[in-house]
């Protein structure tokens, strides 16, 4: 199977957790400081929600099981991530089949 140098499933997964925290404006759940420290934050919490649907993807992609951490679990509640992360899943579906298929 020839592969598409275009096709970058991690940079996929990125733009679609970056266009998600946007879309549901996740950043009015950090606690408000300086503007500074927000937006080193808001790279933080986007980092943590592209590190968690990756983790939640790569299960499927490479069949194994993926426990939450502790600290994944209060992030998921704290910044009401259920709609989400389906969504992200759910704007991803092509690409984890294609990437899984990749892969073999």
């Amino acid at each position: 199977m020839k592969k598409n140098s275009n096709f970058n499933y991690y940079s996929n997964v990125l733009k679609v957790t970056n266009d998600n925290f946007e879309k549901y404006n996740l950043s009015r759940y950090i606690k408000i400081f300086d503007n500074g420290y927000n937006k080193r934050l808001e790279k933080i919490y986007k980092q943590k929600l592209y590190n968690l649907v990756l983790n939640i993807c790569n299960q499927y992609i490479y069949n194994y099981e993926y426990i939450l951490k502790k600290d994944e679990i209060k992030f998921f509640y704290e910044f009401n991530l259920q709609m989400v992360v389906r969504n992200c899943i759910r704007e991803l579906e092509e690409d984890i089949l294609r990437y899984k298929k990749e892969c073999k």
